[in-house]
């Protein structure tokens, strides 16, 4: 579980000890072990993944001494549960230059004969390979990626750029947000609403992420009244921009309740003012054209609905990486229509695109995963294979009871296709 208070309370801590490991990093190529117990399902997963990336985010404490690493991996285990003794073997060169520090700690260390290498939390690694040896260990060989050669480096760029001119809390509740931990960016975007004056600048921003924080979460009417206050504040001071995003916002609590008109009008109003007041392709304005679409899609007008679809899909992939997780949520639109439409090989293929953008780029609890695996369940119900969209629907409502209210809609929409497969299911098997 990720302690997210225990992050920002301690983040200067974490940047002292990032210095010092800049500071006393590794001069050459080394090669370290850690020795652990995992379970029998993170081993799979392990193996599953070979070739790909994992990151552990604490600071990953390692040895020099193999010897001191298999005695971690072969001792415990004594509570009675099944685990699987693996020793990790990392091989890492500071001669890339974007890599993450480590450095070699048994100076400072009560423990010399540990030898220990110390990583900065968040290093990427790459798994190599995974085998078993004759001491009944098995061997996980990893490499430590640098920020330059591995498939999320554009992705961190994009996102390090969108956050460059906020304030540390801000900057935040942003990633929070982010990560769908929606109580967690409340509770940061109030508390630095709290230190701020009113007239001070970075007030419109606060005001905007709780008015998004309230809509994710179902509030339409507490949305409405920090979206508005954040209107005004925009309008005043000549932000075009964003006024447009607002309009887009606001639209969409409209959309919510299901006034289509007003969210119709609401987001013309956006893209009037993208149409006069900026130019070029943008990010929002692709947001403002997705949002139509989901209009028409709800009034079943699923033809004009893939137009606007495709219209800002078109945009977002001039100007966003490949694997950014909003194109994940237009692929899953789009999979939507063409289900709708009967187009079932387009649906699954477009759902086989979003769920491994997102898979790749969110964290594992995120409702938009939800949302993709509610798609393909409704896929393969239509498809009459009921078994694999209850899999699809019990996936999803795992994901969504851990990071939405109970009350939330999706919550009890899962609840409702659950039940009416379940009970197909058991229909189908009575005589």
């Amino acid at each position: 579980m990720q302690d997210i208070d225990g992050i920002f309370v301690f983040r200067f801590f974490i940047r002292d000890i990032y210095i010092q490991l800049c500071r006393h990093r590794c001069p050459t190529p080394v090669r370290v072990y850690r020795g652990q117990q995992i379970s029998e399902a993170e081993l799979k997963l392990f193996e599953k993944c070979t070739g790909k990336l994992v990151s552990f985010k604490p600071f990953y404490s390692t040895s020099r001494n193999r010897e001191v690493a298999e005695r971690f991996a072969l001792g415990g285990g004594s509570d009675g549960t099944s685990l699987c003794s693996v020793l990790f073997e990392i091989e890492a060169d500071p001669r890339r230059t974007t890599t993450k520090p480590f450095a070699d700690i048994s100076v400072f260390s009560d423990f010399k004969d540990e030898a220990e290498v110390l990583f900065m939390c968040g290093s990427i690694f790459r798994i190599l390979n995974v085998s078993p040896d004759q001491n009944g260990l098995h061997i996980v060989r990893l490499q430590l990626c640098s920020d330059d050669d591995h498939e999320l480096k554009k992705l961190f760029e994009y996102m390090n750029k969108q956050n460059v001119s906020w304030d540390g809390i801000l900057a935040f509740g942003n990633l929070l947000l982010q990560m769908g931990k929606l109580d967690d960016a409340e509770k940061y975007y109030r508390i630095g609403l709290s230190q701020l004056v009113f007239t001070h600048i970075n007030t419109v921003y606060y005001y905007h992420g709780l008015g998004i924080v309230q809509k994710e979460k179902g509030d339409y009417a507490a949305s409405f009244q920090w979206l508005q206050k954040s209107l005004e504040l925009y309008k005043n001071m000549g932000n075009h921009s964003s006024v447009a995003i607002v309009y887009n916002n606001i639209a969409t609590l409209h959309f919510n309740k299901s006034d289509y008109k007003q969210a119709l009008d609401s987001y013309n109003m956006a893209l009037e003012i993208y149409r006069t007041q900026i130019n070029g392709d943008r990010q929002d304005i692709a947001m403002c054209y997705n949002n139509v679409g989901a209009v028409y899609y709800e009034q079943k007008k699923y033809l004009e609905a893939l137009e606007y679809y495709q219209k800002a899909l078109t945009i977002l992939e001039k100007i966003l990486p490949v694997d950014h997780p909003q194109l994940g949520g237009y692929y899953n639109n789009i999979g939507d229509v063409h289900l709708n439409l009967g187009h079932d090989v387009y649906a699954f293929e477009y759902y086989r695109l979003a769920l491994t953008i997102k898979e790749k780029t969110l964290p594992a609890k995120h409702p938009s995963t939800a949302t993709t695996h509610q798609s393909i369940g409704l896929a393969h119900e239509y498809g009459g294979d009921l078994t694999q969209a209850l899999k699809h629907f019990e996936i999803a409502a795992a994901i969504y009871s851990d990071c939405l209210p109970a009350e939330h809609v999706s919550v009890v929409e899962i609840k409702k296709h659950i039940l009416r497969v379940t009970t197909a299911i058991g229909e189908k098997k009575s005589p």
